[in-house]
């Protein structure tokens, strides 16, 4: 089952490198690759490309995106995802988050790597439900909502997901809530410092409360391997949902 460790991250040196003057100040003329809720998610639990812009450009997009009021639940606020872009060239940050290799132990023999993902988007960003191979998510400032599924309880939702993070919790979430007969999210609200383990084949939608900065560590095994390719049955329609 998932794991919320209150403070898991809270003595990183991250919490105070990486506020959003200091990082800006020094990283914002670096290029991220931003995206959508729906425009990053993969069948495959990857992540597609998207447009590229700088962390600075990013980041005063993010908050001029998002007004705070209902009617804006149609946009998409961009968000950055990164597992390359940042991470690998400005190799220093990674001194400032501790590799926590003691929750995700990847198993050399089969081929399994481990990938880090740099996290930044404002408030109503986040990504659409999707799963992939066991991981982790720490928030260095900000906040953040989660929604679960276990592997067996394939989430009231058509895969891929073409709709907004915002659409889904202003249409489906409610319809999904009224109906006892459907399987419901384990919602869990993470808060800066905090460091979320997620298993294998868990299902999760997120979505971003403040302005958050973050990092994302995933297990990547090798994808030849017959045993460890997701099922093609979690990519079809289980339950045609009523749309208000």
């Amino acid at each position: 089952k998932p794991v919320l460790i209150r403070g898991g991250a809270m003595n990183w040196p991250a919490r105070t490198a990486w506020t959003r003057d200091i990082f800006l100040k020094k990283f914002g003329n670096r290029e991220v690759v931003v995206g959508g809720s729906f425009t990053h998610g993969t069948q495959n639990g990857g992540f597609e490309t998207g447009m590229k812009m700088t962390l600075a450009e990013a980041a005063k997009a993010s908050r001029e995106e998002y007004s705070g009021t209902q009617s804006t639940h149609a946009l998409d606020p961009i968000y950055v995802f990164d597992g390359a872009e940042v991470l690998e060239r400005i190799p220093e940050l990674k001194k400032d988050y501790n590799d926590s290799k003691g929750y995700l132990s990847p198993n050399q023999e089969l081929g399994e790597k481990l990938r880090d993902f740099f996290i930044l988007g404002g408030p109503g960003s986040g990504l659409v439900l999707h799963r992939h191979w066991q991981a982790w998510n720490a928030i260095v400032y900000g906040r953040k909502k989660w929604f679960l599924f276990p592997p067996n309880e394939s989430p009231p939702v058509q895969f891929p997901v073409m709709i907004t993070m915002q659409q889904w919790l202003m249409k489906v979430l409610p319809v999904i809530h009224r109906d006892s007969r459907l399987p419901q999210p384990l919602a869990v609200t993470q808060e800066a410092g905090d460091l979320l383990y997620i298993p294998e084949g868990w299902y999760h939608a997120t979505i971003n409360l403040q302005e958050t900065i973050g990092i994302a560590r995933q297990l990547v095994p090798d994808v030849e391997r017959d045993q460890l390719k997701p099922s093609p049955l979690w990519w079809r329609l289980r339950v045609q949902l009523p749309v208000p």
